[in-house]
Formats: structure tokens, C-alpha cells, sequence
């Protein structure tokens, strides 16, 4: 295995880091490597970690509050609207039945069974679009639920960077060859 000749403070910084995060020296280092070989980030660069946080963030609560707003100005009322929908065939029906209960000739009898069907028809459409509607909040909360997985990544990922950002530059500049190694491989890393 080859070594990576460093000085004893950066040493010392890497094994704090690694302890930190329950990893040995080389794994350290493989997943510096990969981490910038993924970001394509620039070490001499005016490169800030915060402000890229600050844009990811920013871009995951505009999607959240889209989805919100869709709930909200959408799903909701539709929601309530089909409620109250089904609330008044119900009361429909319910008077119905107990007018028709008082009148037994045949001719109502038979506007009753029109009127009943009528009243299915309504129904089954309003649990249908209950039912969508039902779907479309749940598709929106698994969707929330993903991004803010994707914003814990993003969170521990510049955390890494965070921490190699504080590697010693003139250590890393004795090793240029080494550090082109690294980058390629984090390169790879982040295409994948």
C-alpha cells in the first residue's frame, strides 16, 4: 500500500477526523478524494462552503414550499369540496328516502330508483376523486420525505469538505501528482 507523506500536524488533524467519523487514515483520505473528484472543486479557488449551502438549501425550501402551495391552494379544497359533495347526496338521499317513505305510488317509486342511481353515480365519482386526491398528498409527502434525505447528504458531504478544507495547503502542494491522483478519483466518484 503506498503512503502519503504528511506533516505531524496534518497527520494528527486526519487521525482526529477519522476518529471522528469512525474511519482509519485511508479511508480518510479515499473519501477526501472521491468527495472532490465528485464536487470538481477548485482547492485554490475561492470556493465557500457555506454559500453553496445556502443555494442548496434555499433551492430544496423553494421546492418544499411549491409542494406546499399545491397542497394548499389544491389539494385541500378539492378535498373539502368533495367532502361537502358527499355530505349533501347523503342529505339528499336521506330526505328522499323518507319523502318516498310517505308516497308509495309507482310513479315515485320509480323517479326514487332514478334519483338513487343518480345519487351512486355522484358518490362513486366523489370517492374517486377522494381517492386521487388522497394519492397526489401522499406522492407529495414521500416527496418531501426524499429531499430532506438528499438535504441530510448534502449536509454531511460539505461537512466532509469542511474538514479537508483545513488540510495543510503546502502539504498538499509537495504532492501534486498525488493530489491529481485524488482528484480524478473523486471526479470519477461523482460522475458515477
Amino acid at each position: 500500500m503506498p503512503t502519503i507523506k504528511v506533516s505531524e500536524s496534518t497527520l494528527k488533524k486526519v487521525k482526529k477526523l477519522g476518529k471522528k467519523q469512525q474511519i482509519n487514515n485511508g479511508e480518510f483520505v479515499d473519501l477526501a478524494a472521491d468527495f472532490f473528484i465528485k464536487t470538481d472543486l477548485d482547492l485554490d479557488a475561492d470556493y465557500s462552503i457555506k454559500s453553496e449551502m445556502v443555494k442548496m438549501t434555499k433551492r430544496l425550501n423553494d421546492i418544499i414550499g411549491f409542494i406546499r402551495t399545491n397542497e394548499k391552494e389544491h389539494l385541500i379544497p378539492i378535498v373539502a369540496a368533495v367532502k361537502q359533495a358527499s355530505k349533501f347526496v347523503d342529505d339528499s338521499s336521506k330526505e328522499l328516502n323518507s319523502y318516498i317513505q310517505s308516497y308509495k305510488p309507482n310513479r315515485i317509486q320509480e323517479a326514487y330508483t332514478d334519483v338513487q342511481e343518480l345519487l351512486n353515480e355522484v358518490v362513486s365519482s366523489t370517492k374517486s376523486v377522494i381517492d386521487h386526491s388522497v394519492r397526489k398528498e401522499e406522492a407529495s409527502q414521500r416527496r418531501i420525505l426524499e429531499l430532506e434525505k438528499i438535504n441530510k447528504e448534502l449536509h454531511r458531504k460539505n461537512a466532509i469538505v469542511c474538514r479537508l478544507m483545513t488540510i495543510d495547503r503546502s502539504v498538499l502542494a509537495r504532492n501534486g501528482k498525488e493530489i491529481e491522483a485524488l482528484d480524478m478519483e473523486l471526479k470519477e466518484y461523482y460522475v458515477r
